[in-house]
């Protein structure tokens, strides 16, 4: 069941955690690395970018396309990630990377990943089947920490016991907060994309709402102006940190006064350090998100859309999007 599923994010990074795969000693001097990925385990790259681009000492691009970026060659490394092992996007990317003699690391439950990383002798980790992609990222997530962890090039500091601890308050906040969503468009604000974009992307999969965000610095100079036309039907999420710089902090509060006070919910991350304050606002975003599909009526695990088209690209012998 979700909920559950949802329930077991602090576990489910202690147990990859536990994960070690066995790297060749040349990946540690890459250059830059790629972290190819779609949907679900795309997030996870977007969440170790916003986690990392200030410690990490290689360059970290994100790939959600067919192509790798001109730049890569033998001097990258490419984190193939499909839960599925059968994305369309991530395979060709895969296979753009072998042409271009990358250095590859692969996350995937089977599929046709998991034959070519086998075929082509690349370090893979294998994950349990029986999950939907966007339950498994937190997985994903701590097993890409574990392999830069590996490599060494970042310290070993992962514990989220912090988080485990605020799980009931985080759930309660977020039935609560559902129930203001009902029927509306939500826009959601933060510094982090990566939050911003999985709450979006839970809402529109799990609770079936519409849903856009953007980065907080970045609306004050075009989206505030918009707000004057705010509908009944819209609502805003401020997803803080409150660690943020002091100047985006006045920019928050400076901005509110445009908006009443029933438009927006605020809610401020907890947590020593930044990666335990980015998981507080991903877990509260699934769960709001589940506790949506439920005031919605709404089944959270099914994406009829979304299977409408893999149902449609399966009538071709190569599909491309």
């Amino acid at each position: 069941m979700m909920l559950e599923r949802i329930r077991e994010l602090p576990q489910m990074g202690r147990d990859a955690l536990r994960e070690s795969i066995n790297l060749p000693r040349e990946y540690r001097g890459v250059s830059n690395v790629i972290i190819s990925g779609m949907g679900g385990s795309g997030i996870a790259g977007d969440v170790v970018r916003d986690l990392m681009e200030d410690v990490l000492p290689k360059s970290i691009a994100i790939c959600k396309r067919l192509t790798l970026p001109a730049f890569a060659n033998e001097n990258t490394l490419v984190m193939s990630l499909s839960y599925s092992g059968n994305t369309i996007e991530t395979i060709s990317a895969l296979q753009d990377a072998l042409s271009k003699r990358c250095k590859i690391i692969g996350i995937t439950s089977g599929g046709r990943m998991e034959e070519l990383f086998l075929k082509n002798e690349i370090p893979y980790a294998k994950l349990s089947s029986g999950y939907l992609p966007r339950e498994a990222m937190p997985y994903m997530l701590f097993l890409i920490l574990n392999i830069f962890s590996d490599l060494g090039w970042i310290e070993d500091d992962f514990s989220i016991d912090e988080l485990d601890a605020e799980r009931k308050k985080i759930e309660s906040v977020a039935k609560q907060v559902a129930k203001r969503l009902q029927r509306k468009m939500v826009i959601i604000y933060t510094k982090y994309p990566s939050v911003a974009h999985r709450f979006k992307s839970q809402l529109n999969e799990n609770s079936k709402t519409v849903a856009k965000y953007d980065i907080i610095t970045e609306l004050c100079h075009n989206e505030i102006n918009s707000w004057t036309n705010l509908g009944n039907d819209l609502h805003i999420i401020f997803l803080r940190d409150l660690e943020e710089p002091r100047v985006v902090s006045r920019m928050v509060g400076i901005i509110k006064k445009l908006l009443k006070s029933s438009q927006y919910t605020q809610i401020a991350a907890k947590g020593r350090t930044k990666l335990n304050r980015i998981l507080y606002l991903i877990w509260m975003g699934d769960f709001i998100s589940y506790y949506l599909a439920v005031e919605n009526r709404v089944n959270p695990e099914r994406v009829h859309a979304t299977e409408f088209l893999k149902a449609g690209l399966s009538r071709f012998s190569n599909p491309e999007l």
